[in-house]
């Protein structure tokens, strides 16, 4: 009876003020994982006029309705609507209810009535999330609140609410545990779909950071942006199925950042199909202006409505900015379908895709929006990851065909010079074939012999006569080459060409050159000269040939981890230069020293009881010397060592100098024939004698850099931009090969000539070199003709390519023939973009330096390396041919050109045009 008088006294004043019943809702739930909808009356206030005390006023009156059924406003209109709710709850147990409200935003209030007094039961905070006082969850909650219930207690609440999206409108009510039952029931699918699709597109994300850090292609760029505001958006899905995970909200809420994401996202989306497509066409250029202009006035537009609290003005821009675009895309979708460009075919069905599923998203309701748009946006990455990868193969394609097309033709090159070689030596080899048909047919009797033996029996014999054949092929091979040499000297085609230079410098380069052969047996081989230079006149050719045999046979029987000394002293009372050869090898028997200079002498190994060698080397030394007035010896103990010595006069007046093969050189080198400064040579070696012989050869010719290594060469070649490179290949730390690739790689020295010279010699060694891009290839020890030649023929192949640019000739066609125009129009077309950037802008070459990553030093030689005017002359001719352009295809006044094309003083513009066309703006355009 008592409880029943209390239920009577609470309800009493509510029996005063109320005209309509309220429905009472019970408490606690029979059900203790329940989520209940309370029952209450509802009012829509249209334009959202009324205030708490209007509102409340009409609910005494009893203009409020039930709220089911309740016929709710459109989607569009649907935030036209303010809606006044009252209900009551009763809480029938002994105990205090603290309870979950959701479905709440952050412009909605509860007040609780008591005695006809409204006080505030429940407001969210404006934007942010929040704990919830009383604390019934363990993290920060947003769109939940939290009511108090006392016992055995009837309270009467009033409640206000705003929406702009047709959510529920009356609050949802649990008890905490119901309620995360609840939420993860909701969200358990949903949650795991957004999970998986974050993962996918950070992914793609790292891999678009990753190329574009290796290639800096813009395409790239602007992918990984695009990407990057979708994994936002995601973020803040995901956020939403899981309170604990908030973080972006407190950044920024998402109705402030709805519309600039949305912004974000298609103005990404633009520049990265304008950088992938590579299209210079004006209409795209515009569309992509277009979008942007639109979206930084829709962003603007959005900041003063959302300052304003115009909530639902803000929700119908974000919807009307949406469909502009898409139809903008649209538009410009069916221009791009006209390409049949497999790559824009992708980003076609890619872009239709995106725009399909965000079409779906605003006409839909619920997770319709996220799902659609989200399906859509993942068809779109996996056309646009195709469209990538498909372009990327045909760069590589293309790249890999001009490649083979240069290597074909320097191979094709190479085929041509030994065809004319042959030809030269035909007409001697028909004067002693018959001296030397008696030594070839011993081995070729053997080759054919073991040869029929294979190919007859297949059996265990085939290793034996394998061996055989690469062993006698190698001895007639290099019976042959000493054949030719000795014939020569003998019938008198051989004459002597001397020069007046240094003999010790091509002393030590000679041995230096055979360093690669002591290597593979780990053997040690060394050079001293006293003294350090001496000029005198000797043939080079011949000393070649003298040095070669004698290190050579040294190397062959010197055992592993041998040493081999090569000692060149100039004897000054008999006026000779002697150079003595030491080995610590197996040694000649004493028997066999007096016949060693003999025709085909062959050496007999104690050890083994075969002869060594074809007996042909050293017959040919001595013939040489002779030829050289010169003299061999021999000294050596058995199982020791050999001493061979060499004896040369020094007196220039015993020879007469033949300078045929020095005139050619210097004739065909341009610095001798026009005025100005000698052009750059950098010379990349690690050995300081071939540095000095190399810079006494060519200083004359040329002004000489020096770098010991290929880290150093790039330091100077970035530095100085030389005309001309001359490297080893053989160096320390960055070897001639990587810094030969740098070099090429490179904007700043693509243009630059790199001539490798080496000790490696097999065609192998030269399609790898020029597969690195090297434009030629000279073997060690060098012929001074041939370096004169190779290094005037650059010359010549940099002034062409200055020529070929300066008359302005990079067109498509002849640099897809030629992949050194290609890559120095590819350098042009970048200057030209950069200065399209800034057209309207005070842009001068202190800023293109800049933007090329480049000095202004280096920009001005690399621009005049390719025939080019002065950056900033270049900088003007551009802006004024982008106004010819201009005044030929639109109706801009004369003023407006100049100032879209940079120019702010309208005379001085006039004068320019006229200087470069021959016209005024304004005759131009009449004609």
């Amino acid at each position: 009876m008592k409880q029943f008088l209390l239920v009577l006294l609470s309800a009493f004043p509510l029996c005063i003020t109320a005209q309509v019943d309220l429905p009472v809702t019970s408490l606690p739930f029979e059900n203790l994982n329940a989520v209940l909808k309370p029952d209450a009356l509802v009012y829509k206030d249209k334009g959202r006029k009324l205030n708490l005390p209007q509102a409340y006023d009409l609910w005494q009156q009893g203009q409020f309705y039930p709220s089911t059924p309740l016929e709710l406003p459109g989607k569009f209109e649907f935030g036209q609507y303010q809606f006044w709710l009252a209900f009551v709850l009763e809480n029938r147990s002994a105990d205090t209810l603290d309870l979950i409200v959701s479905q709440i935003f952050h412009s909605d209030t509860i007040w609780r009535i008591k005695n006809g007094t409204l006080s505030v039961a429940l407001c969210l905070p404006k934007w942010f999330p929040a704990p919830l006082q009383p604390k019934l969850l363990p993290y920060d909650v947003k769109s939940i609140g939290a009511l108090r219930l006392l016992p055995n207690q009837r309270d009467t609440f009033f409640a206000q609410t705003y929406r702009t999206k047709p959510y529920t409108i009356v609050p949802e009510i649990s008890r905490p545990d119901a309620y995360e039952l609840q939420h993860f029931r909701d969200t358990e699918q949903t949650s795991l779909l957004y999970q998986l699709f974050f993962g996918l597109i950070a992914a793609i994300f790292l891999f678009a950071v990753t190329q574009y850090v290796q290639h800096r292609d813009k395409a790239f760029l602007w992918y990984a942006l695009y990407l990057a505001v979708i994994l936002f958006a995601t973020w803040r899905n995901i956020e939403t199925d899981a309170p604990w995970l908030f973080s972006t909200y407190y950044l920024a809420p998402s109705t402030w950042t709805r519309l600039s994401q949305m912004a974000a996202y298609f103005c990404c989306y633009a520049l990265f199909v304008h950088h992938l497509l590579e299209q210079k066409r004006a209409w795209l250029r515009s569309g992509i202006r277009l979008i942007l202009a639109i979206s930084l006035i829709t962003c603007l537009v959005d900041v003063v409505f959302m300052a304003q609290s115009m909530y639902y003005e803000s929700w119908l821009l974000f919807y009307l900015y949406r469909g502009v675009v898409i139809t903008i895309s649209i538009f410009f979708l069916s221009l791009l379908w006209q390409n049949s460009n497999i790559v824009t075919r992708l980003v076609f069905m890619g872009t239709l895709c995106a725009i399909v599923g965000e079409s779906i998203s605003m006409i839909g309701d619920g997770n319709v929006n996220n799902f659609s748009a989200g399906f859509g946006i993942a068809l779109e990455i996996c056309f646009l990851s195709l469209a990538i990868a498909f372009r990327s193969r045909l760069f590589r394609n293309e790249h890999n065909r001009l490649q083979i097309n240069h290597i074909a033709q320097l191979e094709e090159n190479e085929k041509l010079r030994e065809i004319a070689r042959r030809e030269e030596v035909t007409a001697f080899k028909n004067r002693f074939y018959d001296n030397i048909t008696h030594e070839f047919r011993t081995p070729l009797t053997i080759i054919i012999g073991m040869a029929e033996s294979l190919s007859l029996n297949l059996d265990t014999s085939t290793q034996k006569a394998g061996h055989l054949i690469e062993r006698n092929g190698r001895d007639l091979l290099r019976l042959v080459n000493q054949l030719l040499a000795l014939s020569k000297v003998q019938t008198g085609a051989l004459t002597l060409t001397p020069v007046h230079a240094d003999v010790m410098q091509e002393i030590k380069m000679v041995t230096e050159s055979l360093e690669s052969l002591a290597a593979l047996k780990k053997q040690q081989l060394t050079v001293l000269t006293t003294p350090g230079q001496l000029f005198m006149d000797f043939d080079p050719d011949l000393l070649l040939h003298i040095l070669t045999n004698l290190v050579g046979n040294a190397l062959k029987f010197t055992p592993e981890v041998g040493k081999i000394t090569v000692t060149a002293t100039y004897q000054n009372q008999e006026e000779a230069l002697e150079i003595k050869v030491t080995d610590n090898g197996i040694g000649i028997p004493p028997a066999s020293i007096p016949f060693v200079f003999d025709r085909f002498y062959r050496v007999k190994n104690e050890a083994s009881g075969a002869p060594e060698g074809s007996g042909i080397g050293l017959a040919l030394v001595k013939e040489l010397l002779h030829l050289m007035q010169g003299r061999v010896e021999v000294e050596s103990i058995l199982g020791q060592g050999t001493v061979f010595s060499v004896y040369l006069p020094v007196k220039s007046t015993q020879l007469t100098p033949i300078p045929a093969k020095e005139v050619p050189a210097p004739a065909q080198l341009a610095p001798n024939t026009v005025d100005g400064p000698l052009p750059i040579l950098l010379l990349v070696e690690d050995n300081p004698d071939l540095v000095q012989y190399l810079r006494l050869l060519l200083q004359d010719q040329y002004q000489i850099l020096t770098a010991a290594d290929g880290q150093a060469g790039l330091q100077l070649a970035f530095e100085h931009l030389p005309d001309m490179v001359l490297s080893d290949v053989m160096m320390p730390g960055m070897d001639g090969l990587e810094f030969c690739q740098r070099l090429k790689q490179d904007q700043r020295t693509s243009h630059i000539p790199v001539v490798m010279l080496t000790a490696l010699a097999t065609v192998g060694d030269k399609i790898g070199g020029l597969q690195r891009g090297a434009d030629a290839w000279l073997v060690k020890p060098i012929d001074r003709a041939e370096l004169f030649a190779t290094l005037s023929a650059m010359l010549k192949n940099r002034e062409r390519l200055r020529a070929y640019f300066a008359e302005g000739k990079d067109t498509a066609l002849d640099t897809e023939l030629d992949p050194v125009l290609l890559q120095q129009k590819i350098f042009l077309d970048r200057i030209r973009t950069c200065i399209d950037a800034h057209l309207e802008e005070s842009y001068g070459v202190p800023e293109l330096a800049k933007d090329l990553g480049m000095s202004e030093a280096q920009l001005y030689r690399k621009m005049n390396a390719l025939g080019q005017t002065s950056p900033a002359v270049f900088i003007r001719s551009h802006r004024l041919e982008q106004a010819r352009d201009l005044l030929k295809t639109t109706d801009l006044t004369i003023t407006e050109i100049a100032y879209r094309t940079g120019f702010s003083d309208l005379a001085y513009f006039s004068n320019c045009f006229h200087k470069a066309f021959g016209k005024t703006p304004s005759e131009y355009r009449k004609a």
